[in-house]
């Protein structure tokens, strides 16, 4: 039981630091083959697919010996003949509503680009979606007998334009005729982000066509800069059941951790033929998701090379993440029209407004295995944010709400490492007496702690409770879109650290330092026996300074919360052993079945003489 609190407190930050830095939301999933190529590419007849009127777009990567990826056209692709997209004169038309402005493209009938209004405080968002994309996204593709997703790049016709809609037709000239429409959301009650698109594919002729599978486009989404490393871009579905999340690193590939867990990278990732509720590609802040009216088919996800989109200052395993989601038309009949409905939500990774589109897509948030006490705190945020217009402040009176609720356990765990701490002496009498029979010597201590009503459990328990909701936290905090670009005291953006110079290259930030000091000052209130182990007492004064190196990197708002906690955890502390009365050990305690035992035994009365 030697400084058992200290041992035990450092075995649970420990395990909460491997799963904070070991962050696997959903497992990386294994390589599923490609679905073989229909016979015919889309219109089963004589004369094979549409006119090739469209270009096919890289989408197999290769490894450099640098290691970069790069885009490769295959030599089965560069026998189909294309035009090439320069002899189209591309259009763009451009729609907005108060929180997005959309760049749609006659090439394709899609969106070029989204730029954000409202996401940097009001004013114009640095992030632009699908910026310097090959692809347009919600553009129509299908596969070559290759296997290889190829877009269809027709110049379609600009039929009809209004406020908040836009209307393309293309004629492919053999009786089949694409309707693509567009609508923004303009009334105040409706998902700002959200844009109603619907694809009709129109049957002219006389005859029943069987069209094989076409694919949307989700767009391309790049990191963002807080985001260097590229550890938030992700492609994810959900078929119903369970979601599933294709990391970067399946594409780039990882050495793992001293080798273990390592993998080879890979071209392109092919979902199972299933029913696909949505899909999405995501950075830390952003997303874009496609929910059908009717499931998909398939899911397709790539990585894309920044330096081709023209994006510099990236860490060079940092990656655009881009896909494609799969329908079946199947077969539609003479003089009739299959269409393909979907809700395409592009906008900030925000929960509220994710968990409203109704198909569980707040699990884009990605809060982790603890994510329900994730969600509590979001909406506790939200709540407190209702009074309070500061994000900054917010998270302090939330970060006082949490301690409150736990001040009566904090408050036990104090008083009980200071009972503790009292009976150093006469465990340390113990020690020297049974110093060659540890089992008496354990056996004693617990007899000691018996008597005078200590739990040397006491003090770790409200470390053991509260550690979820810091895990919690962290998992929320640290891709909380609300916090973007917003400021705190000196911090100019909460989801970034606060950086207030750079010397020699190494940036100087402030949050982190107080979160040592707060922890230096919390590390000296705690009780520490003077005969434990050197050796432990050495880690815990080390402790305040390896947590800030840990985060320091991390979101100022998570370090604020931290701070804050800590702060609280100081003075909680101090008006505890302020008055050192209040803290006392109790009577020992008696043990009434000896008494009871000797009552039993009567003295037998003494014969007369």
């Amino acid at each position: 039981m030697k400084n058992f609190n200290v041992v035990l407190g450092i075995l649970c930050l420990g395990l909460a630091f491997a799963l904070l830095t070991t962050q696997q939301p959903s497992q990386q999933p294994e390589p599923s083959p490609s679905a073989p190529a229909p016979e015919s590419p889309v219109i089963q007849d004589d004369q094979g697919f549409l006119p090739p009127t469209s270009i096919e777009q890289p989408t197999s990567q290769s490894i450099d010996e640098s290691g970069e990826i790069f885009q490769t056209v295959t030599e089965a692709e560069t026998n189909v003949e294309t035009p090439d997209v320069a002899s189209i004169p591309e259009n763009i038309t451009t729609l907005d509503n108060d929180f997005i402005s959309v760049d749609f493209s006659n090439v394709g009938g899609a969106i070029k680009q989204i730029r954000f209004l409202q996401t940097k405080r009001g004013e114009l968002d640095d992030y632009v979606f699908n910026l310097g994309s090959p692809v347009s996204a919600l553009q129509l593709s299908r596969k070559t007998a290759a296997g290889n997703v190829v877009a269809l790049n027709y110049d379609f016709k600009l039929v009809q334009v209004t406020e908040n809609s836009i209307r393309y037709e293309y004629d492919t000239g053999r009786g089949i005729t694409f309707v693509r429409t567009y609508t923004l959301a303009t009334d105040e009650n409706a998902e700002p982000y959200a844009i109603d698109h619907q694809t009709s594919i129109v049957n002219t002729t006389g005859d029943a066509i069987r069209l094989a599978e076409l694919y949307l486009n989700l767009g391309t989404s790049i990191p963002v800069e807080s985001d260097r490393i590229g550890q938030f871009q992700n492609f994810a579905y959900f078929n119903g059941i369970e979601d599933e999340f294709i990391k970067s690193g399946y594409f780039t590939g990882s050495g793992g951790f001293f080798g273990i867990g390592s993998s080879q990278p890979n071209s392109i990732y092919n979902s199972p033929q299933e029913d696909i509720l949505w899909a999405a590609v995501k950075n830390q802040f952003f997303v874009s998701v496609i929910t059908p009216e009717e499931p998909g088919t398939s899911v397709h996800a790539r990585a894309i090379n920044l330096r081709q989109l023209g994006v510099e200052g990236f860490d060079s395993r940092s990656v655009a993440i881009g896909g494609e989601m799969g329908f079946q038309p199947g077969i539609i009949p003479a003089n009739a029209e299959r269409q393909l409905n979907a809700e395409f939500f592009v906008g900030p990774k925000e929960y509220r407004r994710l968990a409203a589109l109704g198909e569980e897509q707040d699990a884009l948030m990605q809060f982790g295995w603890l994510g329900g006490i994730s969600k509590i705190l979001m909406n506790l945020m939200y709540f407190i944010q209702g009074f309070i217009p500061s994000w900054g402040i917010t998270l302090v009176v939330m970060t006082i709400i949490i301690k409150g609720i736990f001040w009566p356990l904090t408050a036990m765990s104090a008083k009980s490492s200071k009972k503790m701490q009292l009976l150093q002496g006469p465990m340390k009498e113990l020690r020297e007496k049974y110093q060659d029979n540890p089992q008496k010597m354990q056996k004693e201590t617990m007899e000691l702690f018996k008597k005078y009503q200590v739990n040397p459990l006491a003090g770790c328990f409200p470390i053991l409770l509260q550690m979820p909701i810091f895990i919690g936290m962290f998992f929320m905090l640290r891709t909380t879109a609300e916090l973007r670009f917003e400021p705190f005291l000196w911090v100019s953006d909460l989801s970034l650290p606060d950086t207030v110079a750079t010397v020699f290259g190494f940036p100087i930030n402030i949050m982190p330092i107080l979160m040592g000091v707060t922890s230096f000052m919390q590390i000296q209130f705690m009780p520490v026996s003077p005969n434990a182990d050197p050796l432990q007492q050495k880690i815990m004064k080390l402790f305040p300074l390896i947590i800030p190196i840990f985060l320091y990197n991390y979101s100022s708002g998570l370090i604020l919360y931290w701070t804050v906690q800590n702060i609280i955890s100081v003075l909680q502390t101090f008006l505890v052993y302020r008055n050192q009365d209040s803290v006392v050990l109790p009577e020992p305690a008696v043990d009434t079945s000896k008494m009871k035992k000797a009552k039993a035994v009567r003295t037998p009365p003494k014969k007369r003489k």
